[in-house]
């Protein structure tokens, strides 16, 4: 019986000791989490000092249907003038339909033959 009440008392100690160190460790998350909802800034008449401008690299292997719709969703963005879009046509074997959808609507589009590595994947981690 002397043994069950020390294991108890160990394995209370140990435990208690956990709790309070993980009761220190996220006291400063809930600190923090606790002074952000306090301190509120007022975006709305905020501007940018500079617009950047950036790509988007589109990889894509017979998915006119899919790149029609992506392509078309990207333009609708408000950043007139700041994305340009690549469109990748990689090894297509639909009679160059993604390629000729890239071009209807006006984005950069590269055709890539390489019949040994083909599909988005190997040019996704060449990049």
């Amino acid at each position: 019986m002397d043994n069950l009440v020390l294991i108890t008392k160990i394995f209370f100690w140990i435990t208690f000791s956990v709790g309070i160190c993980f009761f220190i460790l996220y006291s400063f998350d809930w600190l923090n989490f606790f002074n952000s909802l306090r301190k509120k800034q007022n975006l709305s008449n905020y501007s940018p000092k500079k617009l950047r401008s950036f790509a988007i690299v589109i990889p894509a292997r017979d998915e006119s249907n899919v790149v029609k719709d992506l392509i078309t969703s990207i333009q609708r963005q408000k950043y007139d003038g700041l994305i340009d879009i690549f469109l990748v046509a990689d090894n297509c074997t639909d009679n160059r339909a993604t390629y000729n959808v890239g071009k209807q609507l006006g984005v950069n589009v590269l055709e890539r033959f390489n019949n040994i590595n083909r599909g988005e994947l190997c040019n996704s981690t060449r990049a």
